[in-house]
């Protein structure tokens, strides 16, 4: 198979996960979390949107921001790196220029 429709049955694939997670959790199975998590974790995987978007959640709200930064520090390996990928860009890191300091 062509990477292109490798990545594209991943994204699905993720997609599905989620949308199943999301509709089991409110089972008493506890199967709904895991599922939302391995599919959270295939589309940062495979979509730069999808880290946009946790990105973007992690700046607006400081709850998510540390339920991340808890989840990313427990996790070794690719999944530890994905979510760390999706970390706040902060002044001075990544290109962005530090702030001037007040005068």
């Amino acid at each position: 198979m062509s990477k292109t429709v490798l990545r594209t049955v991943s994204k699905l694939f993720g997609l599905l996960a989620v949308i199943a997670g999301v509709i089991l959790l409110p089972l008493p199975l506890p199967l709904g979390i895991p599922l939302v998590a391995i599919g959270v974790m295939i589309l940062l995987s495979t979509s730069i949107t999808a880290r946009r978007i946790v990105r973007a959640l992690r700046v607006r709200s400081d709850k998510v921001d540390r339920l991340f930064t808890m989840i990313e520090n427990k996790l070794a390996g690719r999944a530890g790196t994905l979510l760390r990928s999706t970390r706040r860009m902060r002044p001075g890191r990544r290109g962005q220029a530090p702030k001037a300091p007040a005068e």
